[in-house]
């Protein structure tokens, strides 16, 4: 990530409005702490900037491996990263 790019990708995720994530349904999202998408089923999403490192982390909680990597590359692409 480079540090001239976190504006832009700030503005990306703020704007984000997915429907879906993991095939999840998005119940909310707040930024309190990064940008954190609360799922149906009490599971969740977080994208994240770094305090000392230029990077954009990213956490997720879901039922299984599988939905927390979908969840994690889901959550690149709302921030336009790979």
């Amino acid at each position: 990530l480079r540090p001239e790019d976190r504006d832009a990708i700030a503005a990306r995720v703020a704007a984000a409005e997915p429907s879906t994530i993991a095939g999840l349904r998005v119940a909310s999202k707040d930024t309190l702490d990064g940008y954190r998408f609360a799922l149906e089923g009490g599971w969740w999403l977080l994208l994240r900037f770094s305090g000392t490192e230029p990077l954009l982390r990213t956490y997720a909680e879901m039922p299984s491996a599988e939905l927390v990597r979908d969840a994690l590359r889901e959550g690149r692409g709302i921030a336009g990263v790979d």
